[in-house]
């Protein structure tokens, strides 16, 4: 089995873990538009009235509680694996390659880069729906595939969340097709986008939104670890890395440093950073690697334009109304009474990226 046959089974145990949890949480969920927190500047309340997902009222799945709408939407997407043309290689400093897949080239708007979630690629659907939506709009869309997607490890380093140091030869790369970037990071890929941002406020992105975008990777796994709920979310994301290792990455020489046993006991999300993550990537201990790619500050720090996307009933972001608080004038944040993680699932598209 390759990397895409991985993907598919990780998709498809997580529908098979999260059911059961999903249905002791099943309750309906009426439609209300998202509150919008923002500085109240000229410029941001012209941006929200030109985006009618953030005024109307959102209905992501009628009766279908976050974890439901989760498994149903979030890991159905997951098994749609349409490959895009225009696959691109690049290879980094250290001999590590990123896959970039043109999903939408040669329109006279700018390039938006699309950062995938844990477990998806340039190649899950509703990545693939987002290009095409993009592209009717006038913009050329790339999506990232980290290290280890969709490919072999050419390196002794495993895409994760620190692939935000990869992002600017990523972005050095796609200016020569387009000088314009704008971004969109969705789950863990909007927490790496979002730490480039941290880093480096001198970055070509000109406005980027993050969906559902774990920020705090400490909170993220506190919250995980706080209800059944959360620890079958996290089991199921476990599952998604350990067929990915198993059938694609346990017997690459860079791989050398796992224990192959440690990873099949692996039962939660930490379990495989402590396992794989940790030793592959260089960090002393899961703490060092949490506190080296999180982005706290961030909202209070970005100075190019931010939309913020988020449900409160997500069962591995937690909602924290203090952090997404800001007087940041560049930043919008929008927060819906459902929708899980990544699955407002109320049209074809999906809420999350028609906004």
């Amino acid at each position: 089995l390759g990397a895409s046959s991985a993907m598919e089974y990780g998709a498809a145990a997580t529908v098979g873990a999260v059911v059961a949890a999903a249905v002791m949480h099943y309750h309906a969920r009426g439609a209300k538009p998202p509150t919008v927190t923002m500085d109240a500047t000229e410029q941001n309340q012209a941006a929200v009235l030109a985006c009618p997902q953030l005024v109307r009222p959102v209905l992501p799945s009628v009766g279908w509680s976050g974890v439901v709408a989760t498994t149903v939407f979030g890991a159905a997407n997951g098994l749609q694996l349409k490959p895009p043309p225009g696959v691109e290689k690049v290879v980094l400093e250290d001999g590590g390659v990123v896959l970039l897949d043109w999903l939408v080239r040669g329109q006279p708007g700018p390039a938006v880069l699309v950062c995938p979630g844990l477990n998806n690629s340039s190649r899950t659907g509703y990545i693939v729906r987002l290009a095409e939506a993009l592209g009717q709009q006038g913009f050329n869309c790339v999506a990232v595939n980290y290290r280890g997607v969709l490919s072999e490890l050419s390196s002794p380093k495993l895409g994760c969340a620190d692939s935000w140091q990869d992002l600017p030869a990523v972005l050095e790369v796609i200016q020569q097709t387009s000088p314009r970037i704008f971004a969109v990071g969705f789950s863990l890929g909007g927490a790496i986008l979002a730490k480039h941002l941290q880093e480096h406020p001198e970055s070509p992105i000109e406005a980027a939104a993050l969906v559902a975008a774990p920020l705090q990777l400490h909170r993220t796994s506190e919250y995980l670890s706080s209800s059944l709920i959360g620890q079958v979310m996290s089991c199921a994301l476990a599952v998604g890395v350990k067929l990915a290792y198993i059938t694609s990455m346990r017997n690459s020489p860079h791989t050398a440093a796992v224990s192959t046993a440690r990873v099949l006991m692996a039962t939660r999300i930490q379990d495989i950073d402590d396992t794989i993550v940790v030793p592959m990537n260089g960090y002393k201990d899961r703490k060092d690697y949490y506190d080296s790619n999180s982005s706290p500050d961030v909202l209070h720090t970005v100075q190019i334009p931010l939309l913020v996307l988020n449900a409160t009933d997500d069962p591995v972001v937690p909602p924290d109304a203090a952090y997404y608080k800001t007087t940041n004038p560049f930043v919008i944040h929008a927060e819906t009474q459902g929708g899980g993680h990544l699955a407002w699932g109320a049209t074809h598209l999906g809420w999350a990226a028609l906004a």
